[in-house]
């Protein structure tokens, strides 16, 4: 497929934020803001001049050791690397499903995606919280 073409891109050191847009193959603008501190980054995904109808989605491509567990509270996911515990917590619907990692050409390796999708409006927030486990 198509990749998206980046149009701008800034790294405001002292607040720690990453802004990249970009534009995809229909002319979409997206806009992603990731936001540095200690123990935590926090994304904010946005879309504006949408082309092609449907739900508005965020994927989390997780490495093949990891195994998410949904937590009792909604919107909460969490995981264990060796010895750091992450935790992913957003206002959206989130769920997860399996996905195919290719490192080298014709090796696939299983792990796990997490999407994240708001069917009512181009916005996707969420925090990315990690401690010793």
């Amino acid at each position: 497929g198509q990749r998206a073409k980046v149009t701008h891109s800034s790294y405001d050191s002292e607040n720690g934020l990453l802004a990249v847009e970009f534009v995809d193959q229909y002319g979409q603008t997206f806009r992603r803001e990731t936001i540095f501190s200690p123990g935590s980054i926090t994304i904010r995904d946005r879309m504006s001049n949408r082309r092609v109808t449907g739900t508005f989605i965020s994927l989390i491509h997780l490495a093949p050791e990891v195994v998410v567990v949904a937590e009792e509270t909604p919107a909460t996911y969490s995981f264990t690397i060796n010895n750091t515990f992450f935790s992913i917590k957003t206002g959206v619907t989130v769920r997860s499903a399996p996905h195919v990692w290719y490192p080298d050409f014709g090796r696939p390796v299983k792990s796990e995606k997490l999407i994240l999708s708001n069917p009512q409006a181009e916005a996707i927030d969420y925090v990315i919280t990690w401690k010793p486990a």
